[in-house]
């Protein structure tokens, strides 16, 4: 009698053993991990033991494999420099999340949604930069300084995470040199346009609009060549008005004279 109650009791399992329904959360794994023990315990058929065994297997396995998600989700969180690649992971992390409802675990995935939220303002943020737009060497003190305190608003970055703020704070400082060697050699191409009869006027225009890249000592030179322009024109054109005036008759001069001395007392006036 003993005999056939253990039978009966081994088909039981084996019965409630093959209806188990495949699971994905946490806590139903482990319910069915603990249910699958205490069969074990009274199982007494080496086939029901057996097929208890290799459940109990795949449920580490599905358990274990969980759990190692947890820890793979964190990695990718650390690596991940792509706005639209993390958009894809906190999308992920909402589903793997109410996998591990009513579970001790389920504040640690909390923690990375958390964590994943920040990052994408952090990358949002980071966007809003255009170190190939930089318009003066202020604007660029003024990103870097933003940037500086964007890093330390978010004390959590990965290392990555860190060095795409650090590699935009790299292109500001290689564009503000590119652009003071733009605004060197514009200044070079000033100097030799100065020497060039023809080219006066041109140089007069060049000189209203410098870079706001140049150096103190640049901004100097700026200032000399600029003087020595004015120089330069006000020469040609007392030149231009001695050519006109010794074109004119006599008369013609006596009447231009008397219109300058005209011109001359209503000024002191």
């Amino acid at each position: 009698e003993a005999v056939l109650e253990r039978r009966l009791r081994d088909k039981e399992i084996q019965q409630r053993l093959r209806s188990l329904p495949r699971v994905r959360a946490l806590r139903e794994l482990r319910e069915q991990q603990q249910e699958v023990l205490r069969w074990l315990e009274e199982a007494q058929s080496p086939e029901v033991r057996k097929a208890l065994e290799a459940k109990r297997a795949e449920l580490d396995a599905d358990i274990h494999s969980l759990l190692e998600s947890i820890n793979n989700y964190r990695a990718k969180l650390a690596e991940v420099v792509e706005y639209t690649r993390l958009r894809s992971l906190i999308a992920e992390l909402k589903d793997f999340a109410a996998r591990f409802i009513g579970t001790s675990e389920a504040d640690e995935i909390k923690e990375l949604q958390v964590q994943a939220d920040r990052l994408g303002d952090y990358l949002e943020n980071l966007r809003t930069f255009k170190p190939s737009a930089v318009e003066s060497p202020i604007d660029a003190d003024r990103q870097i300084e933003e940037i500086k305190k964007l890093m330390e608003l978010y004390p959590g970055l990965s290392e990555a995470h860190r060095r795409l703020g650090h590699g935009l704070i790299a292109q500001i400082a290689s564009t503000v040199q590119q652009k003071r060697d733009e605004a060197r050699q514009w200044l070079t191409r000033c100097r030799i346009m100065l020497d060039s009869e023809g080219q006066l006027e041109t140089l007069e225009q060049e000189l209203k609009s410098p870079s706001p890249f140049l150096t103190d000592d640049e901004y100097a030179e700026l200032a000399r060549l600029r003087n020595s322009l004015q120089q330069r024109l006000d020469q040609n054109t007392r030149e231009r008005i001695e050519q006109l005036f010794m074109r004119l008759s006599a008369s013609e001069r006596q009447d231009c004279l008397a219109r300058l001395y005209q011109l001359l007392q209503e000024e002191r006036v």
